[in-house]
């Protein structure tokens, strides 16, 4: 990994709630889908299909049962901040890090 760019953590995008993942399954899974669409925009395997239905799903406006920003409404991340954040990283070159055990951390401490 080259050291100048930045890893960018899903744990950093979610808002700490005070619901432990007993009391709120549904929220693990929202988080679950957020970070494999985050992962797949800024994937770089060869199925270009995958990268192209994420980007499409993350970048298209409504809040219908999981869509994207109802998904981010559900996990407490801003979805404009989430957008900014791929669209910087496929202009830097920044790598995503997958962090569920981060994110998990802050929705259970």
């Amino acid at each position: 990994m080259n050291p100048r760019r930045k890893q960018i953590r899903l744990g950093d995008l979610i808002q700490s709630t005070e619901h432990t993942a007993s009391q709120c399954p549904e929220k693990l899974l929202c988080m679950a889908i957020l970070e494999r669409a985050v992962v797949d925009c800024l994937s770089t395997v060869e199925e270009r299909s995958i990268v192209r239905a994420a980007m499409d799903w993350v970048f298209h406006s409504g809040k219908k049962s999981f869509q994207f920003e109802w998904i981010c409404q559900a996990v407490g991340a801003d979805h404009e901040k989430v957008r900014k954040i791929i669209r910087d990283s496929l202009e830097s070159g920044d790598q995503f890090v997958m962090s569920t055990y981060q994110a998990k951390l802050r929705f259970l401490g």
